[in-house]
């Protein structure tokens, strides 16, 4: 991926508020992490969390070009070998000189010393010197006494965004430092109480729900490079949302569970870097929430003035932090869906996540909205497919009699539930329901690959070894595809039934589904066993189809075959889609991503159109089934003309 800086924003322009919500956004504890490691020539590597990069912390290691040494620590918690052997003889700046003295001393004097600081030449820090204070203010943010009073503290952060976009892209990239910031950021605020501090660049409020506070709105009758002119107030309808200065308002409902949350309003996203090129509003908008015990995460609307009329609104999120195995994802804008209109120029987002959500704006949709779209396209085309196939065989001895079309029963049975339990675990909330529903549908993905690899073994069968061919009997693949995915969950519940539930973080883990090591060893590598055979299969059968002229091999069957068809409903019913599924999670291309998504979500159509609408017979029981039922004026212009195109599911799956 190639390493790019964000769109600046020309703050001559008053620029529009895109909301970011957050319930809390520290990170969980440490997971797995590389110990701290000194070298046999002094240098020391701190403890790092898994894939996590670090920099020395007993000394300020840079290469020639005043760029930190580093050193990766795996996803398997293993330190690998640093980018450099030694340190370069390079002449710290003054500035570097001073980081380096306030990172020993008091937080409250290095905080009150980095505020003068941050504030003079700030073009002149450099990559290591953003890292050194993301330090420094970690270090801080757990003083009691700064929590006390977080004025210089804020003024920090406030200064740190007038500094050079590129330098705080470079940091962010290197060593995770904005992250880290605003991370410090956050942990310093849940410390603090009625905390209303207004700097030029960061505009925070307490908002304190138990004084029967729901609704606040924040205005501005006058704009310039600061937050000085804006003001909160509280109102109680909606018709002080009509006013022509409301920059944003926020509403939770009577019963909010939490006595008081926290909001920011950061006036541009230095602070919020992402290794690709994103266009995004000046004000990013941040709501804190204190957790309470196990309580869920409350929804709070949020009304916002439109910053372009030509540019597609959506809200967003800042996901960063550790995914659900601990290990380090550094941060990115995760869309959560297309803002609503309330009014001309201003918008709506009903949010209620663990983490920052914001405003994308955009010539185009984002990426997610399209994939969303296509899956939920799909998803329906697929549903309805089955439920029409699965009436064929309920309604047509002939749509169940042969062992091809109890095959693909079973397929289509196994995923519509696929489809259902998916739905279900995205809503479900985390317990007992959760970890039931995340059982199933363990059970069910197992199961569809299963009935693939019965489909590949059936077909392979038929079309590679011609001779001696006989039919396996239904009851031997039921045995298979029912019976080992019931061994494998069996197993992953017995050792650790809580992997199914949802994560504390609802961010991290969206859908009732194993995690860890239960979704390496129990989901992805019996689907990449299975995956490999077909594959394997799938070549083999396309080879041979290609190699040889079909119309030889009547012996086999007295219908005629057309061999590309043959193949596109192989690629489904072996289930070649996961192969993209699978170079999405290696590759993170978004060319395959969309690959995945479409074929995907269209399997069950696609078994609907070969075995449905391309099967003459099956058309004219239909075809009779409504002659019987509706006048025959209705139906006579129904049509039976598919004769090259009956590829009927003996010829498949045999």
């Amino acid at each position: 991926m190639v390493r790019s800086s964000l769109f600046k924003i020309d703050e001559t322009t008053p620029p529009a508020i895109f909301p970011i919500v957050e319930t809390t956004t520290l990170p969980p504890s440490f997971g797995k992490t590389c110990l701290d490691h000194e070298e046999d020539y002094g240098r020391r590597w701190p403890e790092t969390q898994a894939a996590a990069w670090a920099t020395t912390n007993n000394m300020v290691c840079l290469h020639e070009d005043y760029l930190p040494v580093r050193r990766h620590c795996s996803e398997k918690a293993v330190w690998k070998e640093p980018d450099a052997k030694g340190c370069a003889q390079v002449t710290y700046t003054d500035t570097t000189h001073k980081l380096i003295d306030l990172l020993q001393k008091d937080s409250p004097e290095a905080i009150n010393t980095l505020v003068e600081l941050t504030e003079q030449d700030q073009k002149r820090f450099k990559v290591i010197d953003i890292y050194l204070i993301s330090q420094i203010l970690q270090k801080a943010s757990s003083n009691n006494n700064i929590a006390k009073n977080p004025d210089n503290f804020t003024e920090v952060i406030s200064n740190i965004m007038d500094f050079e976009r590129e330098t705080l892209n470079a940091s962010q990239q290197l060593l995770n430092s904005t992250d880290n910031i605003l991370y410090s950021f956050d942990k310093l605020l849940l410390q603090t109480r009625n905390t209303n501090i207004t700097q030029p660049k960061l505009f925070i409020r307490t908002i304190n729900v138990d004084n029967n506070v729901h609704r606040v709105m924040i205005k501005s009758n006058k704009y310039n490079n600061s937050f000085h002119y804006f003001e909160m107030s509280e109102f109680d309808n909606d018709e002080h949302l009509r006013n022509q200065d409301l920059e944003v308002a926020f509403l939770v409902r009577k019963n909010f569970p939490r006595d008081c949350y926290f909001i920011s309003l950061f006036y541009n996203d230095y602070l919020f870097n992402q290794d690709e090129n994103v266009t995004l509003g000046s004000w990013i908008l941040s709501i804190l929430i204190p957790e309470t015990g196990n309580v869920d995460n409350p929804s709070i609307q949020i009304y916002f003035k439109e910053f372009n009329k030509h540019a597609h609104q959506s809200c967003n999120h800042w996901k960063y932090g550790n995914d659900e195995n601990y290990i380090a994802k550094p941060g990115k804008w995760k869309f959560d869906s297309v803002a609503k209109k309330f009014k001309k120029g201003y918008y709506i987002c009903e949010v209620n996540h663990t983490t920052h959500f914001g405003m994308l704006v955009s010539g185009t949709v984002p990426e997610n909205f399209i994939l969303d779209l296509i899956t939920i396209f799909g998803s329906i085309l697929s549903i309805i497919g089955i439920i029409v196939i699965i009436l064929t065989a309920i309604l047509f001895e002939r749509g169940r009699n042969e062992i091809s079309k109890k095959i693909v029963i079973n397929v289509s049975i196994c995923l519509l539930l696929l489809i259902i339990l998916f739905i279900i675990s995205d809503r479900v909330n985390n317990g007992k329901a959760c970890i039931t529903v995340g059982i199933l549908l363990h059970y069910i993905v197992i199961a569809q690959f299963c009935w693939s690899l019965a489909v590949s073994y059936s077909s392979y069968r038929r079309y590679y070894i011609v001779f001696n061919y006989h039919v396996v009997h239904i009851l031997k693949f039921c045995i298979f595809s029912w019976g080992v995915p019931l061994i494998i969950v069996t197993i992953t519940a017995a050792m650790n039934y809580q992997t199914y539930d949802k994560s504390p973080d609802k961010e991290s883990s969206q859908i009732c589904y194993p995690k860890g090591i239960y979704l390496k060893f129990g989901v992805c590598l019996p689907m990449a066993v299975i995956l490999t055979i077909n594959l394997i299969i799938y070549i083999v059968i396309l080879k041979n189809l290609t190699a040889t002229k079909l119309n030889i091999r009547k012996h086999v069957t007295k219908k005629s075959y057309n061999k590309q068809k043959v193949l596109i409903l192989l690629f489904f019913m072996m289930g070649m889609s996961w192969v993209f599924g699978f170079l999405v999670a290696f590759t993170d291309n978004i060319i395959f991503l969309y690959i995945f998504c479409t074929t995907a979500t269209l399997h069950g159509f696609v078994i609907y159109l070969f075995y449905i609408v391309d099967s003459t017979d099956i058309k004219q029981q239909w075809k009779t089934m409504f002659d019987k039922i509706i006048p025959k004026k209705l139906t006579q212009k129904l049509s039976s003309k598919s004769q090259n195109t009956d590829i009927v599911s003996e010829s498949v799956v045999g």
